[in-house]
C-alpha cells in the first residue's frame, strides 16, 4: 500500500459543509511495508486501515459531519502511527472497532432499528406447504425450457433490476437450498432434519453466534496447527472454500451465463433433474436517489472491512450490533472478490456471497408471504437458504419494501434443456469443463467423469 490522504491530521482535511476533502500523497509506511520482517498481523492492519481510508476518501455523503470525520481521523490515527512491529492483537481490534464505529455513526444502515427491536422468533416446524425448498422458489420462478428461453429470461431481469446491483448462482438441482457449506454441516451436527424427509417438530436450525463459534474453532486450528497465520481472516475463509472446507461464503459469479453452466453442467446423477439459476441482489431497491448513492457508500466501507485480520462480524455480538451493520438482516449482502490466487477465480468470473444468518422477528416475518398470502415458518426459510431470500417475480420490476430487503429472483431450468444449453453455451462462450476447471484438479475429476469416453476416443 503506497497511498495515504494529505493534510495535518491522518484523517485530512474538512470542508465548512462537513465533507471530507481527502486527496492522496506518499505514505509514510511504505518502506516499513517493505522491510522483510514486517509482522503478519501488521501487515493486515495496515491494508485494512488504507483500504477503509480510500473507501472514505471519495464519499460525498450528507450524513458526514465534523464528528464522524472526527471517528475516522481516529481509525486514521490508529493506522497511520502504528509501530508496526510491537502491534498487537489489542490495537488491532480498536482499528477494527473504530471502523465498525464509523459505518454505525454514518447511519448507513438500511434495515430498520424497530424491526429487530423485539425478540426473535424462536425454532419452528415445517409448514404444510413445504416438502422440499424447491416449493419455496417455485413461487416467483421463471421457466426456462430452451436457451431462447434463457437468454429472454436473463435479458429480461437485468432490465428490470436495472437498479439493483445482481450476482448469480447455478445448482444443478432446483430442489437445493442455497445454503452455504458451514450453515448445512452445522445443521446436520445440531439434528435438523430436511423437510423432503416429512419431519414432524421445531427444527434446531444453526443461529449465527453457532456459525461464528465454528469459524473460531476452523481459524485457531489452520492459524495453531497448520501455521497460516499470516493469512486475513477472509483469504484464509476463501481458500479453505476452494479447498472443499465448510465455510458461510456462497459462491456466486458476476455473469449469469457462468452460472448456468453450472446449473446445467454434465451429471449422471443430476442430469434428469432440474436445475435452478439464482440470481441475486446485493443491495435493496433503492427508494430515493439518496438511498442509492448511500448503498455505494455502504458496500465500499463494508468491503474494506473484509481485510481484516479477524473476522469483522464476530465482533457483532448483538442484535443491535448486528442490526446497525445489516449484518443478518436481508439488506446487505457483501460481495468478496478474492485474489487470483486460483486460477479458478478469474476463470469463473467468481466472487463470494457474505452475511449472516438471518434474524427473524415477527416484524420481519409479515414480508415473507406466498403469493397466494401463506405465510412461511421460520424453519421454512432457513430450510430454504442460510441468508436472507425474498423472491421476487423477473417478469416485473421489483418495488421497494419497508424492511429495505435486498431481492432475490429464480430460474428453473428444465431437465430436458440442460443438454441444449449446454451444448450452446459450449459453442458460443466456450464454456467447458477445461476452460472453467483449468487446473489439475478439474482436470482430474474430467477423467475421472469421462474415462470411458476418453480412451475410447483414442490417442
Amino acid at each position: 500500500m503506497t497511498e495515504e490522504l494529505e493534510g495535518d491530521e491522518p484523517g485530512g482535511d474538512t470542508d465548512s459543509d462537513g465533507t471530507a476533502n481527502l486527496q492522496e500523497h506518499e505514505s509514510p509506511l511504505a518502506e516499513q511495508e517493505k522491510s522483510s520482517g514486517k509482522d503478519a498481523k501488521a501487515n493486515a492492519a495496515t491494508n485494512l486501515g488504507m483500504a477503509v481510508l480510500k473507501a472514505i476518501a471519495p464519499l460525498d455523503l450528507p450524513t458526514i459531519s465534523p464528528a464522524l470525520l472526527g471517528i475516522g481521523q481516529t481509525a486514521a490515527d490508529i493506522f497511520g502511527a502504528l509501530d508496526l512491529p510491537k502491534l498487537t492483537p489489542g490495537i488491532f481490534g480498536a482499528a477494527t472497532s473504530s471502523i465498525i464505529t464509523l459505518m454505525t455513526a454514518a447511519s448507513l444502515a438500511r434495515s430498520r432499528p424497530s424491526d429487530f427491536e423485539t425478540v426473535e422468533e424462536p425454532p419452528t416446524s415445517y409448514s404444510s406447504r413445504l416438502s422440499s425448498p424447491g416449493d419455496y422458489f417455485a413461487d416467483q420462478e421463471a421457466i426456462v425450457e430452451s436457451m431462447e428461453d434463457l437468454n429472454q429470461v436473463i435479458r429480461r431481469l437485468t432490465d428490470k433490476a436495472q437498479l439493483v446491483p445482481l450476482v448469480w448462482r447455478g445448482q444443478q438441482n432446483a430442489d437445493w437450498a442455497l445454503h452455504s457449506s458451514l450453515f448445512r454441516e452445522l445443521a446436520a451436527l445440531k439434528g435438523v432434519v430436511p423437510p423432503q424427509d416429512n419431519p414432524v417438530g421445531v427444527q434446531p436450525y444453526p443461529s449465527e453466534d453457532d456459525m461464528v463459534a465454528a469459524e473460531r474453532a476452523i481459524l485457531r486450528v489452520a492459524r495453531e496447527s497448520w501455521r497460516f497465520s499470516q493469512l486475513t481472516a477472509m483469504e484464509t475463509i476463501a481458500r479453505l472454500q476452494h479447498q472443499g472446507a465448510p465455510t458461510r461464503l456462497l459462491d456466486v459469479t458476476r455473469n449469469p451465463y457462468i452460472a448456468a453452466w453450472f446449473a446445467v453442467e454434465a451429471s449422471d446423477e443430476h442430469d434428469e433433474s432440474d436445475a435452478r439459476l439464482f440470481a441475486l441482489g446485493t443491495a435493496p431497491v433503492p427508494k430515493t436517489p439518496e438511498a442509492e448513492s448511500a448503498n455505494t457508500a455502504y458496500a465500499a466501507l463494508s468491503t474494506a472491512l473484509t481485510q481484516s485480520f479477524e473476522p469483522f462480524w464476530h465482533a457483532l455480538d448483538t442484535t443491535a450490533k448486528r442490526q446497525q451493520l445489516d449484518w443478518g438482516t436481508g439488506s446487505n449482502r457483501l460481495v468478496w472478490v478474492p485474489p487470483e490466487y486460483d486460477p479458478r477465480i478469474a476463470a469463473q468470473n467468481a466472487a463470494f456471497v457474505l452475511d449472516g444468518v438471518p434474524m427473524f422477528t415477527q416484524r420481519v416475518s409479515r414480508y415473507f408471504k406466498a403469493s397466494d398470502g401463506h405465510s412461511w415458518t421460520k424453519a421454512d426459510l432457513l430450510a430454504s437458504a442460510s441468508i436472507y431470500a425474498r423472491m421476487y417475480s423477473t417478469t416485473r420490476r421489483p418495488p421497494a419494501n419497508g424492511a429495505s430487503i435486498a431481492p432475490s429472483f429464480s430460474i428453473r431450468i428444465r431437465s430436458s434443456a440442460k443438454l441444449e444449453i449446454r451444448r450452446m453455451l459450449e459453442r458460443w462462450f466456450g464454456y467447458s469443463r477445461a476452460s472453467i476447471y483449468p487446473d489439475f484438479g478439474g482436470l482430474s475429476q474430467h477423467i475421472k467423469h469421462a474415462f470411458r469416453d476418453i480412451v475410447a476416443a483414442g490417442p
